[in-house]
């Protein structure tokens, strides 16, 4: 698969491939992040247009009809009792429209009724909904659309498979949001290229589980200030019971590494060593990465049919266990077939990556982000660590 995006951020032009193990090097604010987070916004937004998408579009009639009864009880109260609590076919809009406007109510009413034609049909409902959970996903993850998008600028983003077939394709101004796509469709059902997808940004999150848990999850979002959906995203993941039937190898090499076990009680994730309990606030920073990477391994979350985006790993990692999490990274892909997108300022993680993909002959594809371009390193792995290792040369 590849992945284009065009006048997205910082980022110009890029053209990736998502085949196996991708990696995205480069300095600080030179658009890796916004890679990962777009291809994130993406997949969720469409998984979650269709989740419950039934129940999504009858809350929403109601929700118009509502609007319509409280707006003629400020004008024609008896008009009340003759609206009914739900409207389900193009048919029943249609006499609910003649009986408004036939009372020369079109005005006031117009918008609710032409609005209640989208929420009967399924296929234009689903089309509005992934574009408005795409907006909220943009919202989430960069702040405002004119955050990604300049003024008078156009951006472009697509996700292809390995023929060229367009995937999906996403327009953007600063203003507005389109999204197509052209999955195919099996006995009416669409195939997606990605169940999932799974953004880790930061082993901080789990300092954040008991919060996300009361106030976002147990409460069902209504909160009354933003909160980051990534983290809320991987809070839900990371606090799955269920239990993986494959990776679950993989997983012990983790609890050797670490040198410890992580457990789940009840909204809280305990870190058990030697027979001893820690909280997550009085556990290293390290440990905690891997031990994201522990949890979605025993709960089934890395699959074969998700990708896992993970920005900058290195950040809370000695050395020696930067070299350790590409490992099992690479072991991931193997055993699991996960994609795997990553951002990195490390030349550790760089050559850890070619190190361990060379042993088993495994698809890795190194880019460097630089000016506004993402320009691919497979042939030429050594501008990476030239731009990576200056600073340190500079000063020995």
């Amino acid at each position: 698969m590849r992945l284009t995006l065009k006048n997205i951020g910082l980022i110009k032009s890029a053209d990736i491939n998502l085949r196996g193990i991708t990696l995205i090097a480069g300095e600080n604010d030179s658009g890796k992040s916004t890679v990962g987070k777009m291809l994130f916004s993406i997949v969720k937004a469409d998984n979650i247009a269709e989740h419950k998408l039934e129940s999504y579009m009858e809350g929403k009639r109601k929700g118009l009809l509502e609007k319509i009864k409280t707006k003629l009880v400020q004008t024609v109260p008896s008009l009340v009792k003759e609206i009914p609590e739900d409207v389900k076919s193009k048919k029943h809009v249609e006499k609910l429209y003649n009986l408004l406007f036939g009372k020369g109510l079109g005005k006031e009413l117009g918008k609710e009724v032409k609005e209640l034609e989208l929420w009967v049909n399924e296929e234009k409902a689903f089309f509005e909904r992934r574009r408005r959970e795409f907006y909220s996903q943009v919202l989430y993850n960069f702040g405002a659309l004119d955050a990604l998008i300049s003024e008078n600028e156009k951006g472009e983003v697509y996700l292809l498979a390995e023929d060229g077939t367009e995937l999906y394709k996403v327009l953007l101004t600063s203003e507005s949001v389109s999204f197509y796509d052209s999955v195919p469709e099996v006995n009416g059902k669409k195939v997606r290229p990605f169940k999932d997808a799974t953004l880790i940004c930061t082993p901080v999150v789990m300092d954040l589980v008991e919060f996300f848990y009361r106030l976002v999850i147990k409460k069902k979002d209504r909160l009354k200030y933003p909160y980051p959906f990534i983290m809320r995203d991987l809070v839900r993941k990371l606090l799955r019971e269920k239990k993986a039937e494959d990776g679950l190898e993989i997983a012990k090499e983790i609890k050797s590494i670490i040198r410890g076990n992580l457990k789940l009680e009840k909204d809280e994730i305990l870190f058990e060593k030697e027979g001893r309990i820690f909280r997550m606030l009085g556990t290293a920073t390290g440990i905690k990465s891997f031990g994201i990477l522990l949890l979605l391994l025993e709960n089934g979350t890395v699959s074969y049919n998700s990708i896992l985006i993970i920005d900058e790993p290195e950040v809370h990692l000695h050395p020696k266990w930067q070299l350790e999490y590409v490992r099992i990274l690479v072991e991931i892909h193997k055993t699991l077939g996960t994609r795997i997108l990553l951002t990195t300022h490390s030349p550790y993680i760089v050559q850890a990556l070619r190190y361990y993909t060379e042993q088993i002959s495994e698809k890795v594809d190194f880019y460097l982000a630089e000016d506004g371009q993402l320009k691919c390193a497979n042939d030429n792995v050594g501008m990476i660590f030239d731009l990576l290792g200056e600073p340190l040369w500079r000063v020995i």
